[in-house]
């Protein structure tokens, strides 16, 4: 198996040398260069390029449940199917959807998603010959995804890497370090890219063409496109100042690498040599009928379908931020215009945390004296505290360009050292700023006691 790509290895892994080798000179000229935030789609493949990875544990848990022989793996892939979609919702809600119930929406709309394929596998009976590899299948690719998400995760953490727009909303580059440096844990996230690693979940295809006969002649196909693939999203990274060049290049080494050792383990067990004399992968409840088959394609089109249109949809704004625009969208007639949060907000609340990122969770705790759960990374936003507990909070989306729609900063001095500040119903009085880019514009909030 592994030997029918030897070429393939050599040379990916000689370009990822010579990658990093150049980036170690280059990484920050390079994003310097490419630098374009609003690049349209840049932004679409950051809002879409993760969900290939993120549909791997939906499907995998819906052809366990539908290929296993024991009932505890059949009750773990139906598990794993309603986890995984709702795993999926919650990124699906991040990207498209910034409102009030945004993690309940998205956990909602994944279940619902994994229900309906679940549901989806009820119209096909699966042919005996195929249940073993579709089944080996799955396994390996929830196992790869876990491995995968754990090795960047960590070394997300270790790294603690500054991302380059954050060097440009400091206006400084004197943060900036090589890919070779190891920082500590920091708040920072740079090293190395997620989206980049989750697009190469799609190394994947490599397995196809020893599973299904059909495919043994494609393996080359199945090594270039998720090379184009996970090339393309790692580019549009650098364009969108996320990532640098050595981020994206160990990026896409840690999933091909995952896939590769995944590869190696089920050759050594002797688990690839299946070869399948039908093309046919369904066979339907009807005796095979191609109009089941049609209805069961289309069938799975409508679920992804129902991604892709989400990615056309805008990120809308949360319940005070809205309130807060549709206010300022009346009476801001220039910087004279002073906006108190108290005015806006239906519930009490003692203490609020306005905050930029980058910002750690312990920078969070020691200024407000709660332990905070919610996500910081590529994060800014507000946290309302009373009687010591988290009562609302709300995130600043895609802040990182100039045509983010509404942004509060905790002072007046956007590139001060401090990334966080405190506020009290009393303190929380901005005065506002109205920035104009084409025909979008967005509101710049500055605090008046500091």
């Amino acid at each position: 198996m592994v030997k029918s790509y030897r070429k393939n290895i050599i040379l990916f892994y000689a370009a990822a040398v010579i990658a990093l080798a150049f980036a170690a000179f280059f990484d920050l000229k390079i994003d310097i260069w490419l630098n374009n935030p609003e690049n349209p789609f840049s932004i679409w493949l950051y809002n879409t390029g993760e969900i290939p990875c993120r549909l791997i544990m939906p499907f995998a848990g819906a052809v366990i449940f539908y290929t296993a022989d024991k009932k505890w793996q059949k009750i773990a892939g139906f598990l794993v199917n309603i986890g995984g979609s709702a795993y999926m919702g919650t990124y699906i809600a991040k990207h498209f959807f910034v409102e009030e119930n945004q993690l309940a929406f998205g956990i909602v709309y994944g279940i619902g998603f994994g229900v309906m394929l679940h549901l989806f596998g009820r119209l096909v009976n699966i042919p005996e010959r195929l249940k073993k590899p579709l089944f080996i299948l799955a396994v390996t690719g929830i196992i790869v995804m876990c491995v995968q998400l754990s090795l960047i995760e960590g070394m997300k953490h270790l790294w603690g890497r500054v991302r380059f727009r954050d060097l440009l909303a400091q206006g400084s580059y004197d943060a900036f370090t090589p890919w070779y440096v190891i920082n500590g844990i920091n708040g920072n996230k740079s090293f190395p890219s997620g989206h980049t690693a989750g697009a190469g979940m799609s190394y994947l295809l490599m397995l196809v063409p020893f599973v299904f006969d059909k495919w043994k002649n494609r393996k080359q196909l199945c090594f270039w496109l998720p090379c184009i693939y996970t090339s393309t999203v790692a580019f549009t990274r650098l364009v969108m100042g996320a990532h640098y060049l050595s981020d994206v290049t160990v990026g896409g080494i840690v999933s091909f690498s995952v896939v590769l050792i995944a590869m190696t383990v089920l050759e050594k067990k002797n688990c690839c040599k299946f070869t399948v004399l039908q093309p046919v992968i369904f066979e339907t409840k009807e005796g095979g009928k191609p109009h089941m088959i049609k209805k069961a394609k289309g069938f799975i089109c409508i679920l992804l379908a129902s991604l892709i249109l989400l990615s056309g949809c805008g990120n809308s704004e949360s319940l005070l931020q809205s309130n807060m625009r549709v206010y300022l969208d009346s009476y801001y007639k220039g910087n004279g215009v002073t906006v108190s949060i108290s005015d806006f907000t239906d519930f009490e609340w003692e203490q609020v945390l306005i905050f930029q990122y980058p910002v750690s969770a312990q920078d969070i705790e020691n200024a407000i004296g709660v332990k905070y759960e919610g996500s910081l990374d590529l994060t800014s936003g507000m946290i309302f505290v009373y009687n010591q507990k988290v009562v609302y909070d709300e995130v600043f989306k895609d802040n990182y360009t100039n045509l983010a729609p509404f942004l509060i900063y905790p002072y007046d001095n956007i590139n001060a050292d401090l990334h966080y500040n405190v506020f009290t119903p009393e303190t929380a009085v901005f005065r506002c700023e109205k920035i104009n880019s084409k025909e979008q514009y967005g509101y710049r909030l500055y605090p008046l006691s500091v």
